[in-house]
């Protein structure tokens, strides 16, 4: 290019020599250098006889143009010619500047492209997991190796994969799966997962925990899904002894319930028939006391033996039961009503057989002593759930009330003291007093809701 633009201008008359400087070339007529603008150096006496030209752009200089002149008047008729055709140089010069190191970072850019293929190639064929690419059309866009074994593994050896649907491939149905985790990553944008189970080929399953990942486009649209499927067949194993070791568990435990239930019955029964002949009234009234704590013991068990959980009590059942056993021992006949109000609150497993020593007592205390000579009267069983760790059950007559010299701290009644001992046991508290509103007696219980073991 320097030769050509040379030539060209040596042909203007009053020309004499043209010259490039301050300028590096490539061989070839590669093109200039830019070089840093500055003033350009003349020697005295050459102002006439030179005529110099800097080729500059608005990005950068390349150079300049030396022109030696035998006619300055002459080369004056062309001096804007001149001008023009050494801009539209500059201008070319840029642009193959331009290009140049436009192919050398296409280049490198391609080269690092390249290399990340390769990389993310390499992650995909060397990963143990099953990966692959699919459209949403479920078409498979890429698989690694170890999709390709599995499908082989289930008697499709030598499958393309690309091209096909996922759900043809894998499973070879003509539909997606039902709870296929890309159908949602689809839909939601959102990664999902899945255990999922696969034919291994012999009859058996082969399981797998799935995953989805979404691939979207600049306006976060789900365009495409990776799919990962990981081999968990000694987890899924493990799973299911597990499961199975606690149905065991549980069966035990309710067969437990059961023969201790059925134990305490056979104990009620003993001491039944061994003090039926004692006609010595405190005797009897001490073995009924005692037969009424141990039925609700009993009755806990069987509760627990026939529930659906273990670790609970269905509290509301329980009450009403108890209440109807020991209206069947005391019989207090139509005078007296016992009414329920039990809402729904957790009684762990732990918590229930001093919670149902504590109702027994107290309900009997009201049967036996709130209501003297058969007059007719009302006993109120309620719970409530304060928060949502406490809960508060109260029991209340209006019966005769307690004596005026009552003393919860100084009483002698077993009964009582075996009260005050279980509310201890299950870290509650407790009140006993007259009722606000009328005669009678209220007895007050907070404890804390446990629904499981404690």
């Amino acid at each position: 290019m320097r030769e050509f633009a040379a030539a060209a201008l040596e042909s203007i008359p009053g020309v004499a020599a043209c010259s490039f400087g301050a300028s590096e070339s490539a061989p070839g007529g590669s093109p200039l250098t830019p070089v840093n603008r500055g003033p350009i150096p003349h020697e005295e006496g050459d102002i006439d006889s030179d005529y110099t030209v800097r080729l500059e752009t608005g990005s950068g200089s390349y150079g300049q143009v030396i022109i030696e002149l035998d006619d300055r008047e002459q080369f004056r008729e062309y001096e804007a010619a001149v001008h023009n055709f050494l801009g539209s140089l500059a201008m070319r010069l840029e642009n193959i500047d331009y290009q140049c190191h436009l192919e050398e970072r296409v280049k490198e850019q391609t080269a690092e492209l390249n290399a990340n293929r390769l990389f993310l190639q390499s992650i995909l064929e060397n990963n143990g997991d099953i990966l692959f690419v699919i459209d949403r059309e479920f078409s498979i866009l890429q698989a690694n190796k170890a999709a390709f074994e599995l499908v082989s593994s289930n008697g499709q050896p030598g499958r393309k994969l690309l091209g096909e649907k996922c759900h043809s491939a894998f499973y070879r149905d003509d539909s997606p799966c039902l709870c296929c985790a890309s159908v949602t990553t689809m839909q939601s944008g959102t990664p999902q997962s899945r255990t999922v189970a696969y034919p291994d080929g012999t009859g058996g399953k082969r399981w797998f925990d799935v995953s989805s990942f979404p691939i979207c486009n600049e306006e976060g649209i789900v365009v495409n899904v990776i799919e990962a499927w990981r081999a968990i067949d000694d987890l899924k194993i493990l799973q299911d002894e597990l499961q199975q070791a606690v149905k065991d568990k549980e069966l035990l435990l309710r067969e437990i319930h059961h023969r201790v239930k059925n134990s305490l019955n056979a104990v009620m029964g003993l001491l039944r028939v061994q003090f039926s002949s004692f006609e010595d009234e405190p005797v009897q009234n001490a073995v009924n006391a005692s037969v009424d704590r141990i039925q609700s013991t009993a009755l806990v068990h069987e509760f627990l033996y026939k529930s659906d959980s273990l670790e609970s009590l269905d509290f509301h059942a329980f009450v009403e039961r108890v209440v109807h056993e020991l209206t069947r021992t005391y019989d207090p006949g139509e005078q007296i009503e016992i009414r329920t109000d039990i809402q729904d609150i957790q009684v762990g497993i732990n918590d229930a057989v001093p919670l149902s020593l504590i109702v027994t007592e107290v309900i009997t205390n009201a049967l036996k002593y709130a209501f003297p000579g058969g007059q007719p009267g009302c006993i109120s069983i309620q719970t409530r759930v304060l928060d949502a760790e406490t809960a508060e059950l109260q029991i209340r007559d209006n019966g005769i009330g307690l004596p005026e010299d009552f003393d919860l701290s100084d009483i002698d009644s077993l009964g009582m003291q075996l009260v005050q001992a279980l509310t201890s046991q299950i870290d509650g508290s407790m009140e006993l007093s007259g009722r606000d509103d009328a005669s009678g007696t209220c007895f007050r219980l907070r404890f804390q809701q446990r629904g499981g073991r404690t």
